[in-house]
């Protein structure tokens, strides 16, 4: 069914408002037709290559996900593979930070999810406050929290001026940030910024192929058909090391771009059945082929621990019933065997959902960035078995 961009904002408000955490409606294009064209010709001046000392290229998940006592981050061993059935033995436990809102409140949230021992939040961003900008706020206050966005749409913001915003950001918050970006969807594309949708694969191909280079501080000449970059320098700080990179990847197209030329994927609305059967082998495949790290699969999900099953489907599946209309969401949803938004979320007994955690481990995912759902008590009990079950690993 059609959705109009009316309905698009209003449920986001609702999924902000019900959930306390974000929701990203700027992710990935699974439909995307058109093939690759055009390759970017890059030009590298001389550059450090350095990564963030918390989350680089290869980013195995840190030994102690979660921890209630504060950390005194130094650099990981990236020598370390992590391998399970089909993923990490161990997933970081994540948790969505909702940026709506006055300034002062996000800031008590990452506070109090600070103080409860959660060290990595994720935060979208469509229709409130520039999330960059209010990450490097959050980071400057909270220096031992890793950040990320989940997702930065890439259409309003060419890859210079990205580039020099997250390379600002990485540079305010000690070194600790994931960008993630995404192609967002033609309703919003088009019917909401004015801007064209046309050939969207290719789009973020040459976009990356730009961002990646002049993230890490390369000087970029690119003219592609889409996205054309020549700039000058160094664009943001001088020295700074790259934030990890990582794009809403759903289809294979954008998992073969995914794996070949950043960190990883950020998901929404993908369950385990299609994590551990689709999305994981092709971005493996993909970042095999090109020589690069085992990619980050970072996997966001409604989540509540709850006795009443049946009432937390209902509130869910109201919350956010756009989901499964938007076909990049919807194709993925099919190939779980889900037909509504609740079919893929994180549901039942404190037992339940700890198994459920587990499964999506060994699905592939290498981070869950959980969205609590459900009453003040339920949220209570869902935050208390996600740190239970990082605690265990």
């Amino acid at each position: 069914s059609k959705v109009t961009t009316s309905t698009l904002c209003a449920s986001r408000s609702r999924a902000l408002w019900s959930f306390g955490s974000p929701i990203s409606t700027s992710s990935q294009v699974a439909t995307a037709g058109s093939s690759i064209v055009a390759d970017s010709t890059v030009t590298r001046s001389p550059s450090p290559r350095a990564a963030s000392p918390i989350i680089r290229a290869s980013w195995p998940a840190p030994i102690t996900p979660t921890r209630t006592s504060p950390l005194g981050w130094g650099p990981l061993d990236m020598t370390e593979t992590l391998v399970g059935d089909q993923g990490a033995e161990i997933m970081r436990i994540a948790i969505g930070l909702e940026t709506d809102g006055p300034l002062e409140r996000t800031l008590e949230r990452a506070r109090d999810l600070r103080g409860r021992g959660f060290t990595s939040m994720w935060s979208s961003q469509i229709f409130g406050p520039d999330t960059l900008t209010v990450l490097a706020i959050v980071g400057r206050e909270l220096a031992d929290v890793d950040l990320g966005t989940a997702v930065v749409p890439i259409q309003p913001r060419h890859p210079a001026i990205l580039a020099a915003q997250a390379r600002t950001v990485q540079e305010a918050i000690g070194g600790h940030l994931s960008l993630g970006v995404g192609l967002s969807h033609q309703i919003l594309v088009e019917g909401v910024w004015g801007l064209s949708f046309d050939r969207p694969a290719t789009y973020m191909s040459e976009y990356i192929g730009a961002l990646a280079p002049m993230l890490r501080g390369e000087k970029v000449s690119s003219q592609g058909e889409r996205v054309s970059v020549n700039s000058a320098g160094v664009v943001g700080p001088k020295e700074v090391r790259s934030p990890s990179l990582l794009i809403a990847a759903l289809g294979p197209k954008m998992l073969e771009i995914a794996g070949s030329m950043t960190d990883g994927t950020v998901l929404w609305m993908t369950g385990p059945k299609t994590i551990s059967s689709h999305i994981a082998p092709t971005l493996r495949a993909a970042a095999a082929a090109a020589g690069r790290p085992e990619p980050r699969v970072v996997c966001s999900l409604p989540i509540c621990v709850t006795g009443d099953v049946d009432g937390a489907r209902a509130r869910i599946n109201e919350t956010l019933s756009v989901y499964p209309t938007l076909p990049s969401y919807a194709a993925m949803m099919a190939r779980e065997g889900a037909i509504e938004a609740a079919d893929v979320a994180l549901l039942g007994s404190h037992d339940q959902v700890l198994e459920q955690l587990h499964e999506l481990s060994f699905a592939g995912a290498t981070e869950f960035s959980a969205a609590p759902a459900g009453t003040a008590d339920e949220r209570e009990a869902t935050l208390a078995v996600l740190l239970e079950y990082a605690s265990t690993q």
